[in-house]
């Protein structure tokens, strides 16, 4: 192996507070992972073609260009510099430091700056088998979807683009079409096309694509279930006497109804859509007049995700529930999320300072007549 003595020495700048120890509490700018590239640990990994050369490489890289690779190295004369040629290296291998891992595992529209210059500095190894960049080419897909603008869309797709024609790793590149389909449903959601938005959704839940696209989807065709059946029943008011609407009537509940529960049944971790999907659930026990049934996703809803907001949101619509029931009195319909029946609000809060009364005792008939 050729000795480190030809490299150049350079000075290194300071060190981002808590970034090579742990991952920091804010998001850095594009330019502090800038300068972060040149404080980062000598972890990084340059494997040989040449197998002469020894054992793999372990430095810092800072770049992958077109003329090779950059790196740094603390050798006994200090901090050198080298650029490493393509046609000796075999492969490359990043480790990925805390600050790197955070903005990776948690993509956000804040993280676009930072996740674009590590992906800008290493995306010319993508087509290597040992590169994990394509995870970090996915990270920054996923933060550009969340700007929610066309040239934030059009950067994630051509992202995207890249590693399903460069990467050699079939997971990597199953994951970046996992992406493309999230980053399809909100583009078209954007675009407020609702057919447009239909068919996709439809086509992510055929292929049981990754749980973002799925409850994105999800929630999108509950909602336009939820609303269809609204819209047919006051054009058929008479619907359960109808052969024809009966039927559609019973698919677009049931259709409703099962998106709205998917998220809570399949992505429990999940607390914001799960939450949101189980107060969606209550409002169309509601529409269709099924308090019972409302009341058990209620309990549902403030026993799995006490801290929601949607829990929050329903309290007080439980608590008249549960001191109705343990009255004995009946369930009886409920009014619309925000709004209160006004023959009923009156006398409401009378009612909930009332002692609560044991409930009546059950009857029974021995004869079953």
């Amino acid at each position: 192996m050729k000795s480190f003595n030809t490299f150049l020495i350079i000075s290194v700048g300071l060190v981002l507070p808590g970034f090579a120890q742990e991952a920091p509490e804010v998001i850095p700018t594009a330019g502090q992972m800038q300068a972060y590239l040149t404080q980062r640990p000598e972890q990084d990994m340059i494997h040989w073609k040449d197998p002469a050369r020894g054992e793999s490489l372990t430095v810092r890289i800072l770049e992958v260009n077109d003329t090779g690779v950059r790196v740094q190295k603390t050798a006994q004369a200090g901090l050198i510099n080298r650029v490493v040629p393509h046609d000796t290296v075999s492969g490359v291998s990043f480790t990925h430091t805390p600050i790197e891992r955070q903005l990776i595992q948690k993509p956000s529209a804040e993280a676009v700056g930072a996740l674009r210059v590590l992906w800008d500095a290493r995306k010319a190894t993508l087509d290597m088998d040992t590169s994990n960049v394509a995870q970090l080419g996915i990270a920054l897909a996923k933060s550009l979807r969340m700007k929610n603008e066309t040239a934030a869309y059009d950067e994630a797709a051509e992202t995207l683009q890249q590693i399903g024609e460069r990467s050699p790793a079939d997971h990597h590149k199953l994951a970046a079409d996992m992406e493309s389909r999230t980053l399809e449903m909100a583009r078209a959601l954007a675009a407020g096309s609702p057919d447009q938005t239909d068919r996709i959704a439809w086509e992510i839940t055929e292929v049981d694509a990754d749980p973002e696209a799925m409850l994105m989807a999800t929630a999108w065709l509950g909602d336009r279930h939820f609303e269809d059946l609204k819209q047919l029943e006051e054009e058929h008011p008479r619907w359960d006497m109808d052969d024809e609407v009966r039927p559609i009537r019973l698919r677009l509940y049931h259709l409703s109804l099962d998106f709205a529960l998917y998220p809570s049944l399949f992505h429990g971790t999940h607390e914001a859509e799960a939450s949101t999907g189980l107060r969606k659930a209550w409002q169309i026990h509601q529409h269709t007049q099924s308090p019972q049934l409302a009341m058990q996703v209620l309990e549902d809803l403030a026993a799995l995700y006490p801290d929601s907001q949607a829990a929050k949101d329903t309290a007080n619509e439980l608590a008249r529930m549960r001191a109705s029931e343990a009255r004995g009195a009946p369930l009886e319909e409920v009014a619309e999320e925000g709004e209160p029946d006004e023959e009923t609000e009156g006398t409401r809060d009378k009612e909930e300072q009332l002692p609560i009364a044991p409930p009546k005792p059950e009857r029974y008939n021995l004869f079953d007549d």
